[in-house]
């Protein structure tokens, strides 16, 4: 059934305005049903794999849930920021696992802190790449958990979120493999800008009104230039790039639960996800935009 058009906007501090009703979705496996619950349902536990991708080396940090049920569990393949590394979004990639997910956030030289910088289009595109491979060396591991490789989101911040995003609209580059995408503090660059609705997933951007790098406005145009399905989530409070991803709040927290509704809304289009993610999204502080078709 065609859903309506979608859209609902709450401005910073302000309540619901109006309704809103389940857009359909591209899910790779709308009968998948995953394991998400709520962050902090299970205790988690993590490793380090030595991953090879040609001649580059991805120091990859695995984070699970050491309780979850004994089933292939879904996936986050995140992407870390320029100058940064896993360890940065230490407390978001903890409380995605404590959900039942199973991280797969390598550390992508060129970008990654600790290594030397590259040219940025460069780096990109090697972060691009390194992604798919860094989730096929986890899958392929010795880990205590299974992953679900039909239940596959990537999630992505700062230059990370740009390159997930230019994941999702790249016919180049694109793995159909991925149920979702989510950018959170990055948006359109040159690399992916000449891709206007292109993507064949849903693509979730999330920026802070005062993004010191101005990335509301890149998140904004982001949204802009995907097809539906899609949904654009701003942040106020005086928030700004890093922090609503890497500092554990009350109020960061419910961000990361409504990223992860609607990732596992990306995998099984379970309409109580979605309406589970609205919820979440339209708290006071935060402004909600979402499109089905």
């Amino acid at each position: 059934m065609k859903a309506a058009r979608l859209v609902a906007l709450v401005s910073a501090g302000a309540t619901l305005l109006g309704t809103t009703a389940m857009p359909a979705t591209a899910a790779v496996k709308p009968s998948t049903v995953p394991i998400v619950r709520t962050i902090g349902t299970y205790p988690t536990a993590s490793t380090w794999l030595t991953i090879h991708r040609g001649s580059r080396t991805l120091h990859t940090w695995v984070l699970y849930p050491r309780t979850a049920p004994a089933r292939p569990l879904p996936v986050v393949v995140f992407a870390h920021g320029w100058n940064s590394s896993p360890s940065v979004y230490a407390a978001l990639l903890v409380a995605f696992a404590s959900a039942g997910v199973v991280v797969v956030a390598p550390t992508s030289p060129g970008l990654a802190r600790g290594t030397v910088i590259a040219d940025n289009a460069a780096a990109d595109a090697a972060q691009i790449a390194d992604l798919p491979v860094a989730e096929a060396g986890a899958a392929a591991a010795r880990l205590p958990v299974t992953l679900d490789p039909h239940q596959v989101v990537f999630i992505g911040h700062s230059d990370g979120g740009d390159d997930v995003a230019t994941s999702a609209v790249n016919p180049a580059v694109r793995d159909l493999g991925v149920a979702g995408y989510v950018d959170l503090s990055g948006g359109s660059t040159s690399a992916n800008a000449r891709f206007l609705r292109t993507n064949v997933r849903p693509l979730l951007c999330v920026a802070a009104f005062a993004d010191e790098y101005g990335n509301w406005a890149r998140a904004s145009a982001m949204y802009a230039q995907v097809r539906p399905p899609k949904a654009l989530l701003g942040i106020g409070r005086g928030e700004t790039h890093l922090p609503p991803f890497a500092v554990d709040s009350a109020f960061h927290r419910r961000i990361w639960q409504a990223v992860l509704e609607f990732s596992a809304w990306t995998i099984t289009g379970d309409p109580r996800t979605w309406s589970a993610f609205v919820q979440l999204a339209t708290a006071p502080g935060l402004s909600f935009t979402a499109a089905s078709n």
